[in-house]
């Protein structure tokens, strides 16, 4: 029985290898413009490709587009790159792997990316400092067209954005803890004030609150995303939505990136606007950690 039983799993795990090749196959042959043979065969789809920047200048892929949809983006594994991997590498393969290094939904650089073993990664430049929950894009064909470079809030800013922060949460900004305020020019009259606040609750377990938010005068919050988390250890106070940056996506302007921490995960949210609002347009990329 348990030989049976391995030569099943054995089975389901060539089945999956195979599946996966064969979706990398298909989309990197959207990828390098490769079409079905018919009679009248249809141009290739525009694709692009977005990663994050990490501070060691490692890319992780956030998103892949071919046309105006957005390629299926589950969470990576293991050693083994998705096909999803595979299509964003295959993006920077088809551009030379040049790409644009995006701080503030504007072009900071452009540099050459290397690929090892899958993983893609660029010397950042010198006058972009990265780290904590200071992060930056990276794409070989879209960029960004901010006015203004995204900075620190003035302190007038940083009361404004607080206040209507702690109102939504039902509480005073001296209870707010503040995991990044940033302002950066998404395309308003003024800049944007973007942020990740918490509020550390009571009890045992702990039950904090911790909300995601975009404020814009004289609008005010036109995002507000808060959970609320039972802190039953300690790597459970950082489950978050943090700020990554803003581009310029074809057909949805201005597009705001977030990084989506859970406990033992993270993924990727878009952004576009909506009105005077913002609406998610995509979520997914990311990796179990």
């Amino acid at each position: 029985m348990l030989k049976r039983r391995r030569t099943r799993s054995a089975k389901r795990r060539t089945e999956r290898a195979v599946m996966r090749e064969s979706t990398a196959i298909l989309l990197t042959a959207l990828l390098i413009g490769a079409a079905p043979s018919s009679a009248s065969p249809s141009p290739a789809p525009r694709v692009d490709a977005l990663f994050a920047i990490y501070d060691d200048g490692a890319l992780e892929p956030v998103a892949v587009r071919s046309g105006d949809h957005f390629l299926p983006a589950d969470g990576t594994s293991g050693e083994s790159p998705s096909a999803f991997v595979d299509a964003a590498n295959a993006a920077l393969g088809a551009h030379s792997r040049e790409v644009h290094v995006i701080f503030g939904r504007r072009t900071v650089a452009t540099v050459t990316a290397d690929v090892v073993r899958g993983t893609a990664s660029i010397r950042i430049p010198g006058a972009l400092h990265l780290g904590g929950n200071v992060n930056a894009l990276a794409s070989p064909t879209l960029t960004g067209s901010a006015t203004h470079a995204r900075r620190a809030p003035t302190a007038a800013e940083r009361r404004a954005a607080l206040a209507a922060a702690a109102a939504a949460l039902h509480t005073s900004t001296a209870r707010l803890t503040v995991a990044n305020l940033t302002a950066i020019d998404l395309g308003a009259a003024t800049p944007s004030l973007v942020g990740t606040v918490g509020v550390t609750g009571s009890g045992t377990p702990r039950r904090d609150t911790h909300a995601f938010f975009v404020y814009e005068p004289p609008a005010g919050l036109t995002l507000f995303n808060a959970q609320t988390i039972g802190v039953t250890e300690p790597l459970l106070a950082d489950v978050a939505e943090y700020l990554v940056d803003a581009v310029d996506v074809p057909g949805a302007g201005p597009a705001l990136v977030t990084r989506s921490l859970g406990y033992d995960a993270h993924t990727y949210v878009i952004y576009a606007r909506s009105g005077a609002r913002w609406r998610k347009i995509y979520t997914g990329g990311g990796v179990a950690l």
